[in-house]
């Protein structure tokens, strides 16, 4: 037979269960915040290993088109999108093989056939490549102009493109060129706490890099603009 003193201690007592969710509360306040600095640099460091593999696939798909691509992006917001330019034979060939452009050799009539279409590169799941993850951003960016872009982009503000130009909702466009070089290029990506992260294209290669994440505020020691 159970004892009077048995019974009362066979279950919890109201304090003892109130005394536990106060501890539970208490470990949870202390904890959330380094969970959500956590998953906000996993999403910036995400966001930046994102942007590298679009540059890489769009590289890739300017040399087997042998067609120049480009990408922009609208600054504070996470959109951005990849652009090929279409260019008749005359047009393709003051690029040459070396990727470089003879000024003496740009006669291309203004026609129609210099176009421009937005591309989606899709993943091996069908989803299409178009926004950065929740809560990044695409901040500044530098894009180093050469005699080819200079030539794409005039030919286009010629034909009232303003794709291939820059307008006041999109970034300068950066550029990848059929020989596998690209714009010189180096793009700020942020999130909500004003932490960056800066992926760096290198022109002659097609190559990026992303620096380790810091503070808005930390860029301009860089030499890059917030």
């Amino acid at each position: 037979m159970i004892s009077a003193a048995a019974s009362k201690r066979s279950g919890y007592t109201l304090l003892e269960v109130m005394l536990v969710l106060a501890i539970i509360a208490t470990v949870a306040a202390i904890a959330y915040p380094t969970l959500t600095n956590t998953l906000r640099t996993q999403r910036l460091v995400k966001g930046a290993e994102q942007v590298r593999a679009i540059w890489a696939k769009t590289r890739v798909r300017a040399m087997r088109d042998g067609q120049p691509y480009i990408f922009r992006y609208q600054q504070g917001t996470s959109t951005f999108e990849v652009q090929k330019w279409t260019m008749d034979d005359s047009a393709i060939a003051p690029f040459g093989q070396t990727g470089s452009i003879n000024s003496n050799t740009i006669t291309t009539p203004l026609g129609t056939n210099n176009t421009s279409s937005t591309t989606n590169l899709d993943d091996r799941n069908g989803r299409s490549d178009t926004n950065l993850p929740e809560g990044v951003q695409f901040g500044s960016s530098a894009v180093q102009a050469d005699q080819r872009s200079i030539y794409v982009t005039e030919t286009a503000a010629m034909l009232g493109n303003q794709s291939m130009t820059g307008s006041q909702d999109w970034s300068t466009p950066i550029f990848f060129y059929p020989d596998g070089t690209t714009s010189t290029s180096q793009l700020v990506i942020v999130d909500e706490k004003q932490r960056a992260i800066v992926v760096t294209l290198r022109g002659m290669t097609g190559t990026s890099t992303a620096s380790d994440f810091m503070l808005q505020n930390d860029l301009p020691a860089m030499g890059v603009q917030p």
